[in-house]
């Protein structure tokens, strides 16, 4: 859903930005040079008018800008490539052109106000603290006691004390109780949350770790 307002969008200021100028009051003679560049993005514009340009000077759009340019007298299509029907509809139907803009606008602002909100969704993952592998004969000094201390780290349980470490993602969800008494250890099938598809999680299940169900927190 997202993607098509996005497109409907786009396409409204393509549709703009080939709309052809309209004669009003200060507006010079002639036509603005045909623009040969695709732009990636459209830079800020250097004049809004034809009367921001010196001498005989337009306003025009051109290499990815509305710039001052000097004007031709008539309008030359490309030699050798074929213009485009609907471009060729725009310049000769402005009033069509204006109202195709009304309804793309519409629609894109309908399809934007039906988009779900993302306000207050938690994300697909959660941080916490990382697995300690260290067996302590005696205990160290707590380095934290919250993790208002370490500048977006937690504060762990880690080598004999409480300190600042970088945590690691993790899908919500508990994994489950294992039952099994193994003699010895299986192959693990995944290393964290991120190698199970979906809401699986890594857990160590039947000797080894796999992707399982998790249940719920």
């Amino acid at each position: 859903m997202k993607t098509l307002s996005t497109f409907l969008l786009v396409g409204l200021l393509a549709l703009w930005i080939e709309l052809p100028s309209t004669t009003c009051n200060g507006e010079k003679t002639g036509f603005c040079p045909p623009d040969p560049f695709r732009c990636k993005t459209t830079y800020l514009p250097r004049c809004g008018t034809d009367e921001n340009c010196p001498g005989a000077k337009k306003c025009c759009y051109y290499q990815c800008a509305f710039r001052c340019v000097d004007p031709v007298q008539q309008f030359p299509p490309h030699k050798g490539v074929r213009q485009k029907p609907w471009k060729r509809k725009l310049k000769k139907n402005p009033d069509e052109t204006m109202k195709a803009l009304d309804v793309l606008l519409v629609l894109g602002l309908v399809l934007w106000a039906k988009l779900p909100s993302t306000q207050g969704q938690k994300p697909g993952y959660k941080l916490v603290c990382p697995e300690d592998p260290y067996v302590c004969i005696r205990r160290e000094p707590d380095q934290c006691k919250s993790d208002l201390i370490c500048k977006g780290w937690k504060c762990c349980e880690y080598r004999c004390a409480k300190r600042c470490v970088e945590p690691v993602r993790e899908k919500y969800g508990v994994c489950p109780p294992d039952s099994v008494r193994c003699a010895a250890p299986g192959p693990n099938q995944c290393t964290s949350d991120f190698d199970c598809k979906g809401d699986k999680k890594c857990c160590y299940s039947y000797c080894g770790r796999q992707c399982v169900s998790p249940h719920k927190e």
